[in-house]
């Protein structure tokens, strides 16, 4: 058993790489257990989960970026204005990046990286040697 610098999708501790055989998998000191494919799985889920979280992050911030540009010029102040206009464009400039990102699947399918460990030692039995432990 050795210290990874993996985390733990679940709770965020330090995954340890355990070898059982020709398998490998992590567990965290809490007892969570992932095969090389499920960590994959929910890493890519853990990450889509965040950009979420950041596209919902910048949508916001360049509406309220918007809403001060408004108000600026609406009091005249149009040098404020010109810096929360910059603002709202720059934001924009990262929604469509972060949306472009998530809507055109460029994280990876998940379905691809979910096999079972029984999957796994089957298809290396059949090909009568051992496959790689890492993708």
């Amino acid at each position: 058993m050795a210290a990874s610098f993996f985390v733990c999708p679940d709770c965020g501790g330090t995954l340890w790489e355990v070898n059982d055989g020709d398998l490998a998998h992590f567990r965290c000191h809490i007892g969570h257990s992932y095969t090389i494919q499920s960590l994959m799985a929910e890493q890519i889920e853990a990450l889509e989960e965040a950009l979420w979280v950041a596209l919902r992050s910048l949508e916001e911030s360049e509406a309220l970026a918007r809403r001060m540009a408004e108000r600026a010029h609406s009091r005249g102040h149009h040098r404020a204005a010109e810096q929360f206009e910059a603002q709202a464009q720059n934001a924009h400039e990262r929604v469509k990046i972060v949306r472009d990102v998530l809507l055109n699947g460029v994280l990876g399918d998940k379905s691809a990286v979910a096999d079972t460990d029984e999957e796994v030692a089957q298809a290396q039995h059949e090909e009568g040697k051992d496959a790689p432990d890492t993708p």
